[in-house]
């Protein structure tokens, strides 16, 4: 007969202390194989099952494939297709599926719990009723009660979390104190600072455990102040689902090419730059550091598509990298001119220099028939002058009578 089943522990003390009251469960069903003291002991139609160890799979009765290895391994189990390796570990599960224990009380505390991966001393030690948890390290998802949907890889990852969903931590330590959801930590101690947040990413940083809500962010470790080793970089973009990327200048990543219009660009000069602090995105109030550039919403009334626009349609943030070209474009337009001009003023130099040139052949036409009046006048006063000395002197007629 099926021998009676023990109230659920839930401390690996009380599973070293329980003394269950059955008998001798004698040979067993063909296709189960056990060894230990009363292992497999309530056995009746279940197949295909393992018992290794002090009271493993005690309670079992119709369960199929399952796997205890170690004291008390599933010892109130009723249910199908467990493993459990070690002592204690899925020790309270009652009809949880599909999950796998290994490591001293793994799964401890699972009840009804399905798929569950515990790989690890006390990994998934107080989950009850969550499913679809996979733990491995040691204290992986240690405190974890109803959270489904989990990911924890490496010792004391997701430590903390009783109750968040969907958490992927990867390293040790990465998401410790978390009890938010939707996070992802990667790393040794990635968002281990990190509490209630949720839908956080966070690469190779602890995180930043000084705000009062850290959600819906990214923090990557080991960027900011680190210099490339190559003198090739691209600065990254991204767009709005999300993916990273660089903006490509080649041809061969563009179509409809052509000079871009004057009247386009004019539109820049209307744009009106300010300086402004950032409010701070915890404590709302206003940076310390002075900042200069452009008012969204101000561009938008100048050319919309200087804008790039929020999920509601609203201004967001100013395309800069276009108004450097629209800048660029109004540069060479003004730079055309200046040499335009320049050209002008170089032709009308010369026309001056020319009538320069014809000013001063005058000028010396001018002197030199100068010099020949002067010259004759010379001598025509000369020969005045010796006109003067040749009269004869008046002559007297005198009277005889």
């Amino acid at each position: 007969g099926a021998a009676k089943q023990l109230p659920s522990a839930t401390t690996p003390e009380q599973a070293e202390s329980a003394t269950p009251n059955t008998p001798d469960p004698g040979p067993l069903p063909i296709s189960n194989t056990a060894d230990g003291q009363l292992a497999l002991a309530s056995i009746d139609t279940g197949i295909y099952n393992s018992a290794f160890g002090f009271y493993s799979l005690l309670s079992l009765t119709e369960g199929s494939f399952n796997t205890g290895v170690g004291a008390g391994t599933l010892m109130v189990s009723t249910a199908s297709n467990n493993t459990a390796v070690g002592t204690g570990a899925l020790f309270a599960n009652t009809t949880g599926t599909n999950n796998t224990a290994h490591g001293t009380f793994a799964l401890f505390n699972n009840i009804d719990g399905l798929e569950h991966t515990a790989v690890g001393a006390s990994a998934l030690l107080n989950n009850t009723g969550a499913n679809d948890n996979t733990a491995v390290g040691l204290f992986a998802m240690l405190n974890n009660v109803n959270g489904s949907s989990n990911t924890a890889v490496g010792a004391a990852a997701l430590r903390d979390n009783v109750s968040g969903v969907d958490n992927q931590a990867l390293g040790r330590g990465a998401l410790r104190f978390t009890t938010g959801s939707g996070n992802i930590g990667i790393g040794r101690e990635a968002a281990a600072n990190m509490t209630s947040s949720t839908n956080v990413v966070c690469i190779a940083s602890p995180g930043d455990a000084t705000v009062p809500d850290a959600s819906n962010r990214t923090y990557i470790g080991n960027i900011r102040g680190t210099v490339v080793g190559n003198l090739d970089g691209i600065n990254v973009i991204i767009d709005s689902d999300g993916q990273l990327g660089t903006s490509n200048s080649s041809a061969r990543f563009k179509k409809d090419i052509k000079p871009m219009d004057h009247e386009i660009s004019k539109a820049i000069l209307a744009l009106k730059p300010v300086t402004f602090h950032y409010k701070n995105a915890d404590t709302k109030k206003a940076g310390d550091t002075p900042q200069f550039g452009l008012i969204a919403e101000d561009v938008a009334e100048v050319n919309p598509n200087l804008v790039v626009r929020d999920n509601n349609g609203d201004p967001l943030s100013v395309r800069y990298d276009a108004v450097n070209v629209m800048l660029l474009n109004e540069f060479l337009k003004e730079h055309k001119k200046v040499e335009e001009q320049a050209t002008s003023i170089s032709q009308l130099n010369c026309k001056m220099a020319e009538q320069e040139t014809i000013i001063a052949q005058q000028q010396k036409g001018i002197q030199a028939l100068t010099a020949q009046v002067q010259e004759q006048a010379a001598q025509i006063q000369k020969v005045s002058a010796q006109l003067e000395l040749g009269k004869s002197a008046p002559q007297t007629v005198l009277n005889d009578k």
